[in-house]
């Protein structure tokens, strides 16, 4: 997915993924899980099919021995399905490994919260590099370092599979007009109240919107990057929310995070941190 650099963004983004878990609505937007939904599942009082739409639609198998050397050849041979686009000439797995072993990992961290610690102690992370996607030096600062990946890769009754692409919305969106930035504060005004049943949303401020192409570095944006690819980034935009009537019960619930972008049937968030 991202690295991120700055630890008060890391910070940040460990305690979102701490406080919350993500879910899939009918509507196409990934919404939040609470924890002890969470642990619900984890227990077995929720079936595991119901858990979190980032997550695999099956529990993955435990990892046999020599698991390692055959997550490299599945690897090997996903790549080129999974980066189509992509110059992978030269490419790397820098690091691989089970994160089971490497608990305190912000990937490990990401796998265990949204998806369970049985999930996540079964689940390979594959970080990749194509050193052929650095940024040139002819090329504008603005511009999204694409030469790092990560995959999540865990066995299955019917083989290995990369299941980190599981968040990324089903359609690639279209790319924003003119006047999007009006059109989508139009459409947070009927959405919010849908989106955020859960907490006291009257009164939310929108602290900042912006398109990810304008801030490839904010760790939202690389986030969308690698995960769901440039294409899907760039046609994003990431909304910061403010929820003042929710700061009595903490920052974790005051805050919010919203992936929107414009899709044939109309603008919608595909994916919402709290």
């Amino acid at each position: 997915m991202f690295r991120v650099k700055r630890p008060a963004t890391t910070a940040l983004v460990l305690v979102l993924f701490l406080a919350i878990g993500v879910g899939y609505s009918e509507s196409g937007s990934f919404r939040l899980r609470s924890k002890s939904y969470l642990a619900a599942t984890q227990a077995g009082a929720v079936p595991y099919s119901q858990k979190t739409g980032m997550c695999p639609n099956q529990l993955p198998l435990p990892s046999p021995p020599g698991a390692e050397s055959m997550v490299r050849a599945y690897v090997q041979e996903v790549i080129p399905i999974r980066y189509v686009g992509v110059k992978r000439s030269g490419y790397k797995i820098e690091d691989l490994y089970l994160a089971s072993t490497r608990h305190s990992d912000i990937f490990s961290q990401m796998a265990g919260d949204v998806c369970g610690e049985t999930v996540r102690d079964r689940t390979w992370i594959a970080k990749l590099y194509f050193p052929a996607m650095e940024p040139s030096a002819n090329v504008s600062q603005g511009s999204v370092n694409v030469s790092q990946s990560q995959l999540f890769v865990s066995l299955f009754p019917d083989g290995w599979k990369d299941w980190s692409r599981r968040a990324c919305p089903n359609q690639v969106p279209i790319a924003s007009p003119p006047g999007a930035e009006s059109a989508i504060r139009a459409y947070l005004q009927e959405a919010i109240p849908t989106l955020y049943t859960n907490i006291k949303w009257s009164g939310y401020k929108i602290e900042d919107l912006y398109l990810v192409s304008t801030r490839h570095s904010d760790v939202y944006s690389r986030m969308a990057a690698n995960f769901c690819g440039e294409t899907v980034a760039d046609r994003t935009w990431i909304v910061i929310l403010y929820f003042p009537a929710q700061a009595p019960e903490g920052a974790s619930t005051s805050q919010g995070q919203l992936f929107v972008s414009l899709f044939p049937t109309g603008w919608r968030a595909w994916f919402q941190y709290h």
